[in-house]
């Protein structure tokens, strides 16, 4: 395993961060770092002075359904979400199809308080929470054929779903039971769940990968994945999940990560030090 550098340290300046010469050291450091700060799609690019700006486009597995409501209905049905962009036009014209007019009434009321629970961070690939897993019917309508459960159980801070919750949507399933915390040993896994979220890929499928809140055991595996299988550095995959959803796999998490990025980087020729 590689020692704890201080939280406070950067990467070499006259390096990029994307650069794959790093020394070990420093690529810990730099993904301690990037969690404690806004991930990327909170800080966008200001628009030209007397332009106005433009409306933001994001993937959700959420979507604008009415059910998912106000925070208070979102407790009461166990789901944990983040913000969604989207115009209360947009959400007409896409349910009027599918909701009597009294749901659209209502859902329109309940629309601004909507958030979505998933965002696709890499082509093919989503991140999402308990919300994302647990809506089937949203999960098949959007083209998911496959969910990865990293937080599979029925305890506090679990996720309780299986094969057979899927099985009437013809979804494929892989469940497994991590615990939040610095000393899982989530690396274990890595290939195994690689494979599975490669597999999806290539097969043209999309793929859901979950926990709680899509926030550290889902972010930690798909990083992973684009590490093992598409060849980027840890840096790389943090700073791809990132600009598109708020991830922060916790420091545990993060050190086995690094651990894998220099055993990679030594494979590849790539390690400085």
């Amino acid at each position: 395993m590689v020692s704890l550098p201080s939280l406070s340290s950067e990467p070499p300046p006259s390096q990029s961060p994307s650069s794959s010469l790093w020394p070990c050291s420093s690529v810990l450091s730099y993904l301690l770092s990037t969690c404690q700060k806004p991930y990327k799609g909170q800080t966008p690019e200001p628009a030209p002075q007397g332009l106005q700006p433009q409306p933001q486009h994001r993937t959700s597995l959420c979507g604008e359904a009415p059910e998912f409501g106000t925070y208070e209905l979102r407790l009461e049905r166990g789901i944990d979400c983040d913000p969604v962009f989207f115009s209360s036009d947009h959400y007409d014209q896409h349910y009027i199809h599918h909701q009597s007019s009294a749901l659209i009434l209502i859902g329109n009321l309940l629309a601004k308080n909507c958030r979505n629970i998933s965002d696709e961070v890499f082509p093919g690939v989503h991140i999402g929470d308990k919300g994302a897993a647990r809506n089937t019917f949203y999960l098949k309508k959007v083209g998911v054929t496959h969910v990865l459960n990293t937080a599979e159980g029925s305890r506090m801070g679990t996720v309780d779903t299986n094969q057979n919750y899927y099985k009437p949507f013809g979804i494929k399933y892989k469940g497994l039971k991590l615990l939040d915390v610095a000393q899982t040993n989530i690396s274990m896994y890595f290939n195994e769940v690689a494979d599975f979220i490669d597999d999806a890929v290539r097969s043209g499928g999309q793929v859901l990968v979950n926990c709680l809140m899509g926030m550290s055991r889902s972010s930690t595996c798909v990083i992973a994945y684009l590490m093992l299988k598409q060849n980027m550095t840890a840096v790389q995959a943090l700073t791809e999940v990132r600009r598109h959803r708020d991830v922060r796999p916790n420091d545990g998490f993060l050190r086995q990560l690094a651990d894998l990025d220099n055993k990679l980087r030594r494979e590849r020729g790539q390690l400085m030090g």
